[in-house]
């Protein structure tokens, strides 16, 4: 995405950067995401403020993405998170009341799977 906001088609960057599709990365493990390949397009990430949108899906099944930014100043980059919260409040507590449905939903299962590991290899 560019400064104005504006998606970059992919066929302006795909050239220029190298991605892998990371299967599963778990907690606390650090994974390249991507490689420049063309230097100007490296210096442009941090000069036009260029912003890379990466998606994933989490444990839960939700799609989630974050972003990763360029400064130009400090010659660093920064990540960060992106999420779409529903307006008012009402709509925010449905949200999370869902959200812990589907946690306890998922630790229930990971616990009957883990009861019975000892009988069938999965």
């Amino acid at each position: 995405m560019n400064r104005d906001y504006q998606f970059i088609p992919p066929e302006k960057w795909e050239d220029k950067i190298t991605s892998d599709f990371i299967g599963v990365l778990p907690p606390n493990e650090e994974k390249t995401l991507g490689f420049f390949k063309d230097v100007d397009f490296f210096n442009d990430f941090f000069k036009n403020g260029l912003s890379i949108e990466v998606s994933y899906i989490n444990p839960l099944g939700e799609w989630k993405e974050f972003c990763i930014r360029g400064i130009e100043k400090e010659n660093k980059i920064m990540v960060f998170m992106s999420s779409l919260r529903q307006p008012g409040f009402l709509l925010n507590t449905f949200e999370n009341i869902a959200a812990i449905f589907k946690y306890l939903k998922h630790s229930k299962f990971r616990k009957v799977l883990k009861r019975h590991s000892k009988y069938c290899r999965l």
